[in-house]
């Protein structure tokens, strides 16, 4: 389908209407904070001029950030770590394709070989460990190495020869998993001595789950606009009722349900996001959600915004400047 025919579709339902055949949504048990949360000053004023003007929209639309906007955490980082735990890429085929050589490429096929010939059974299991910690950093070498905008637009292609249905079953899985596990950081250090730091304890932010449902109520279309995978996403928005349709992701081009190492749509990170909903939606929003920098132009190009304020600094300063309202990200999440 085009990114039109995917607007196209995606337009006049409310998500809960929306059909889908994906996979069991993720449930709302484990959330952040309670129904009863109250949004701030300016952040509700924006909310209530949103749900004021809405009806004289000829199409309303809401653009929420995903990952520790929507939920705290991030879903793209605990699927990466999942599937390098279940050694569950296409490491006999096209991942180690997409790993620099000098960012080491050699090692980690090496070390996959070995764990292969040992057997599931065999072998010791400390080898196994110190590969899956490996495999876990391949993600911060190269955002190291890159930066963040090459990052994100890289970490999609690390999904090549997975076939799609896969990638959604094995993340819902994840997801379902992160949410019943309790908040704790965790750390892995790889064998060349990187380090890396995995907040665990996925929890659903149930007032951004409540302001879905208020917003969709008052005919208000509901986008989630994320720099992680759309097969990831895709699953864990279930959780809020929106449907595949109305998310837009990184993405790769698929063959048979294969997905192949070449690129997809716009990197929907900072002005790819804006770039990316140009041409899938192709209004302006009338109001956005994001908790970082990734999110700036999205929020600048909306006509309400809400940053989910989680202590930077010149990132609260940019959004007073820019009139965004503040949501201290304390309100919306609980003790665990």
């Amino acid at each position: 389908m085009s990114e039109t025919d995917a607007a196209k579709d995606a337009a006049g339902d409310c998500p809960e209407d929306a059909d889908t055949d994906v996979v069991e949504s993720p449930g709302r048990a484990a959330t952040s904070a309670g129904r009863d949360a109250v949004w701030s000053e300016s952040a509700q004023r924006s909310i209530d001029a949103v749900l004021s003007s809405a009806a004289g929209h000829s199409r309303p639309v809401a653009a929420f950030d995903f990952d520790n906007t929507c939920v705290r955490g991030d879903t793209g980082d605990l699927v990466h770590r999942g599937l390098c735990e279940r050694l569950a890429y296409d490491f006999d085929g096209r991942f180690f394709a997409q790993i620099p050589e000098d960012q080491g490429r050699q090692r980690l096929q090496a070390a996959w070989r070995e764990h292969r010939e040992r057997g599931a059974d065999g072998g010791d299991p400390g080898a196994r460990e110190a590969l899956v910690s490996d495999l876990i950093a391949t993600y911060l070498r190269y955002l190291n190495a890159r930066g963040s905008e090459a990052a994100f637009h890289w970490a999609c292609t690390l999904h090549a020869g997975m076939h799609e249905d896969t990638l959604r079953r094995l993340s819902h899985e994840i997801v379902e998993e992160e949410l019943q596990l309790p908040g704790r950081v965790d750390l892995r250090t790889a064998p060349d001595g990187v380090v890396v730091r995995t907040r665990r304890g996925l929890r659903i932010r149930s007032p951004l789950a409540d302001l879905m449902d208020t917003l969709c109520e008052a005919g208000v279309e509901v986008w989630v606009v994320s720099a992680t995978n759309r097969w990831t996403v895709e699953v864990a928005v279930r959780a809020f009722g929106v449907p595949p349709a109305r998310v837009i992701a990184n993405s790769c081009r698929t063959d048979g349900g294969v997905i192949l190492p070449q690129r997809e749509g716009p990197t929907t990170y900072r002005s790819g996001k804006v770039e990316a909903m140009e041409a899938t939606i192709g209004v302006r929003p009338l109001l956005a959600l994001g908790d970082s920098w990734t999110d700036a132009e999205m929020l600048d190009h909306a006509e309400h915004a809400i940053l989910i304020d989680r202590g930077d600094d010149r990132l609260r300063a940019h959004g007073i400047r820019r009139d965004w309202s503040l949501q201290p990200v304390s309100s919306l999440d609980g003790p665990d």
